[in-house]
């Protein structure tokens, strides 16, 4: 598959959980960015981690770029692309570690067996996208 359709999937996802009100890193991001509430985000230290991440994604990507030769634009779409990853699976672990906190440890189970063929597909994708043999 493209990665276009397992970036609508996963943003598809995320967005539920945050609308669901999971509380997750992005419903977090969400709040923060003031796209659920307005308040002052720049004084905020999850402001200053999430603009750390994205930065150390975007370096990543680059130095990704580099070395497999590709366009210039597949380097910021390629970060992009990769920081969208980093934040599902933050929105996993989080609701992960919310099913273990109520005692029920098979629910994880079911729950990585359905995410982990996304995420794998997902970095398939996002690899030949960085080949440009997507």
């Amino acid at each position: 598959m493209r990665i276009y359709y397992y970036l609508v999937i996963i943003v598809g996802l995320m967005a539920l959980f945050s609308v669901a009100g999971i509380e997750t890193p992005t419903s977090y991001a969400l709040d923060t960015l003031g796209i659920m509430n307005i308040e002052n985000i720049q004084s905020t230290t999850f402001f200053t981690s999430i603009v750390a991440v994205f930065l150390a994604v975007a370096g990543a990507g680059i130095l990704i770029g580099v070395l497999t030769r590709t366009a210039p634009e597949s380097y910021l779409l390629g970060s992009l692309m990769a920081s969208v990853l980093v934040l599902f699976v933050g929105d996993l672990v989080s609701i992960i570690a919310a099913v273990r906190s109520y005692g029920v440890d098979w629910i994880t189970y079911i729950i990585l067996l359905l995410a982990a063929p996304l995420i794998v597909g997902y970095l398939i994708s996002l690899v030949e996208f960085w080949r440009g043999t997507d």
